[in-house]
């Protein structure tokens, strides 16, 4: 009846804490991966970059929710902000609004062959004449004049039409003056340092977050603390309750829960049980013990809900499957026993399931008869 014969599938600490080790890894590793470049990014952005522009800024915007941490969100936001607005001060623009009907072309946009009648005219230009869409917020022609030269592409006249004429610029602070281009460098220094100095300390934190998911785990395979009160720290530190589940998993299987476990739990999960227990095989034994009162009991039992395990004695074959924590009467006794639910809903199986497992159930020690899995002596089919 060992479910747990298996050595190489065995669950054991080495594997769960190997799992939060790897996990710890991986989280840090995409973390980094996520944010440590908003830096550069937001750098290369207030230089110009043509692979960043107008959009890529937003996706950068939404990576700052990536940082985990409310309040450095908050505190990161406003730099960003200041970095959209240096980026507009220095005459950067969307670049989609800066092109003529023959431009959107060539780059293969869709929805601007209305404009073609003025093929050569920035398209925002010539819908003031051709009046085809609503706009909200026009740009001058100085505007759109200057966005075009900072982007590298050929200069507008005064009727917004492409001359044809490049004209090289040096950086990114070309129309801006001299005491405005070192106060707005100063600026840029800062933003970049601050947003480097959230990102690192987002991970720090993270970092000390995870070192806690790796404590809050040990405590679990060693039966110390309930599994609500863990859900409910894990999901703070917004972590995967896999592990958990798997650490909880381990912490009744070496019975470091046997004190809330009736005789008849221990058993099911395939270990011995001393004969002196086994007189009141549906109390636990930490009452039997007189370690915990009933009431102790009864509370953890009603925090935890279920335990979960494999074996073979329902279906024949090793299955995962979940066993109810029943509650206990003023005695301390279950008066049932345990329910045989989903492994994945933690609900109890269907009868149609119940109705196949019926013919291949082994003998469950200390069933009842009105458990669906009990089997008179008589008719039970030697154990394996």
């Amino acid at each position: 009846m060992n479910d747990f014969d298996d050595e190489e599938n065995k669950l054991t600490l080495e594997k769960v804490i190997g799992k939060v080790h790897q996990e710890i890894g991986e989280t840090i590793t995409n973390m980094g991966h996520e944010v440590s470049d908003i830096p550069d990014f937001i750098s290369r952005f207030l230089q110009g970059d043509s692979h960043i522009g107008w959009g890529g800024f937003h996706s950068i915007y939404r990576k700052g929710d990536a940082l985990g941490y409310k309040d450095l969100v908050e505190t990161a936001k406003p730099l960003f902000d200041q970095a959209r607005d240096i980026w507009l001060e220095k005459g950067y623009r969307h670049s989609g609004a800066l092109l003529t009907a023959r431009e959107h072309q060539e780059v293969g946009s869709s929805g601007y062959g209305q404009y073609m009648v003025m093929p050569d005219t920035v398209v925002s230009v010539a819908n003031q004449t051709l009046k085809l869409m609503e706009e909200k917020k026009t740009m001058t022609i100085e505007e759109i004049r200057r966005a075009r030269i900072l982007e590298g592409m050929t200069n507008i006249d005064d009727t917004g039409t492409v001359t044809g004429e490049i004209v090289p610029i040096t950086d990114s602070y070309h129309f801006l003056s001299e005491e405005r281009k070192a106060e707005i460098k100063k600026l840029e220094q800062q933003i970049i340092s601050g947003l480097r100095s959230i990102v690192n300390e987002a991970i720090a934190m993270k970092v000390a977050d995870l070192t806690k998911y790796e404590g809050v785990i040990k405590d679990l395979t060693g039966g110390w603390v309930s599994r609500t009160a863990t859900y409910a720290q894990l999901e703070k530190l917004n972590v995967s309750l896999e592990v958990a589940d798997e650490a909880i998993k381990l912490a009744y299987q070496e019975g470091r829960k046997d004190d809330v476990l009736t005789p008849m739990e221990i058993m099911l999960l395939g270990r011995k049980v001393d004969e002196q227990y086994k007189t009141n095989p549906y109390t636990p034994i930490g009452i039997q013990r007189r370690r915990l009162s009933v009431e102790e009991v009864s509370t953890v039992r009603a925090e935890e809900k279920f335990f979960e395990l494999e074996t073979d004695l329902f279906t024949g074959y090793k299955y995962p499957i979940a066993l109810s924590l029943e509650p206990l009467n003023a005695k301390g006794e279950t008066e049932r026993g345990p329910l045989v639910l989903d492994h994945n809903t933690k609900e109890s199986m269907d009868n149609r399931v119940i109705d196949l497992w019926k013919n291949s159930v082994q003998q469950i020690p200390y069933s009842r008869p009105t458990d669906w899995y009990h089997k008179e002596q008589a008719t039970l089919i030697a154990p394996k």
